[in-house]
């Protein structure tokens, strides 16, 4: 998985897939090199016993999820997001907690810190049990 943006496979996002070209494929192709260059320089073990592989981009998300620019990691990360009162593990209501990646950030990270975070609104003794 990496980081991209929408700008990049933009020119390709009102042609029907299979209908995109050669310059598309070529792009996938690169990019899927890249990728998997980087992770046979970690795992080169893992590397050898790959059979198959295929790139996704944004494009296939937005096809196939209905998710906006093929963002799957749950709300744009802009500064009035991160700054919103609303996305906050305490709620107004008594007995409400949020948990999961949009109460601190995107992915994974921000899950597993959302769901510590709701943990502790309840009851500010759990981070006394995360050791490092």
């Amino acid at each position: 998985m990496a980081v991209t943006d929408w700008s990049i496979v933009e020119q390709w996002a009102g042609v029907a897939p299979g209908e995109r070209g050669d310059k598309y494929q070529a792009f996938k192709s690169q990019v899927e090199n890249t990728l998997f260059s980087q992770f046979k320089r970690y795992f080169p073990e893992l590397a050898d016993l790959v059979v198959f592989r295929e790139l996704s981009t944004p494009l296939a998300t937005a096809a196939i999820s209905g998710h906006h620019e093929g963002a799957f990691y749950g709300l744009d990360v802009t500064p009035q997001r991160v700054m919103s009162k609303a996305l906050r593990a305490a709620t107004p209501i008594e007995g409400l907690y949020l948990a999961g990646q949009d109460v601190v950030s995107p992915g994974i990270p921000g899950a597993l810190w959302g769901g510590l975070l709701a943990a502790a609104s309840v009851n500010p003794n759990v981070f006394k049990h995360i050791r490092g």
